[in-house]
């Protein structure tokens, strides 16, 4: 794709690619692949796709504990996002970011992922949606709200049971018994 000038298809390939790293806990190969492909934006400017490499790179930069790094490629994918109303990247952008302020302050990390809950909702995305959900069982569980985090996890699992995903049902299983547990159920 680079090679026949295919900027914009060579920077989503990328974007693909550095999801694949990620999930393969190759932090410094994902931040390089992110890296070129905003590269490549710059050659041929595509908002959403040099969004989605922001949130690539925020995303990197967070599973390597640098939050600030990370809010900084956040704050401009969230920027980019509501200058050309790209939903979508607007809601994945807070939902990582949510997770670099729940390290110091829960209750704005809570609004922060409700606020990507409701992008997601609006689009329709129920993988994003279920995502934001458990984003924000998290944070209640964090601030002891128990019925808001069951709720909210609730929602994530009936979410990745209806799109067959087995190991987040898992996890919002777990997350459920955990809160029986601090009720002392």
């Amino acid at each position: 794709l680079r090679s026949s000038g295919e900027s914009v298809a060579a920077a989503r390939a990328l974007n693909r690619a550095g999801r694949f790293h990620l999930k393969l806990s190759l932090q410094q190969d994902a931040l390089a692949t992110y890296r070129e492909a905003l590269r490549l934006t710059r050659q041929a400017p595509d908002p959403f796709t040099n969004v989605d490499s922001l949130n690539g790179l925020g995303l990197t930069f967070y599973e390597m504990s640098e939050c600030g790094k990370a809010q900084a490629h956040l704050q401009k994918a969230i920027a980019l996002s509501e200058e050309h109303g790209y939903l979508a990247g607007k809601a994945e952008a807070l939902l990582t970011l949510s997770s670099c302020q729940n390290y110091g302050d829960h209750a704005l990390a809570l609004r922060t992922a409700q606020e990507g809950l409701a992008l997601w909702q609006a689009v329709g995305n129920k993988r994003g949606i279920a995502d934001a959900y458990s984003s924000v069982g998290h944070y209640h569980l964090a601030q002891n709200n128990l019925a808001e985090s069951t709720q909210s996890f609730e929602a994530a699992l009936g979410l990745w049971r209806e799109l067959n995903v087995a190991n987040e049902q898992a996890v919002a299983l777990i997350n459920l018994g955990f809160i029986e547990y601090r009720r002392g159920a």
